[in-house]
């Protein structure tokens, strides 16, 4: 007979977690448009080069680990590039949606967030 066979990603299969780390960047992808939270350590804040977005750079060595908040939603709730700087060298857990971008030197994993309660700092 005929057979439809439907494969699926063992990433997939693993079981949802409280919150997300650098070590699961390949369950990170497989959840991508999901809402999750996500603990690492702030490398470095930017505003992307569109000067609409500033980033939060996490520590990761697989993937290029991205918290991204829209500048103009971010300054309604009083978050500017200055307060997020203060979380450099900080651990903290930053709750949104997740995105993923393939890039030529590292895939990008970005978590999405526009509220002042979207992250906490943990030490």
């Amino acid at each position: 007979g005929i057979f439809e066979i439907t494969t699926i990603d063992p990433v997939d299969l693993l079981p949802k977690k409280d919150f997300y780390t650098i070590a699961d960047a390949k369950q990170l992808v497989a959840l991508r448009n999901t809402r999750a939270s996500f603990k690492g350590k702030v490398q470095n804040v930017r505003i992307s080069g569109d000067e609409k977005n500033l980033f939060l750079v996490f520590e990761g060595e697989s993937h290029e680990f991205i918290g991204s908040g829209d500048i103009k939603k971010l300054k309604e709730v009083e978050v500017t590039e200055e307060i997020l700087k203060e979380l450099i060298g900080k651990t903290i857990k930053l709750k949104g949606k997740l995105g993923y971008k393939k890039q030529e030197k590292k895939d990008r994993i970005v978590i999405n967030f526009n509220d002042k309660d979207a992250y906490e700092i943990v030490d």
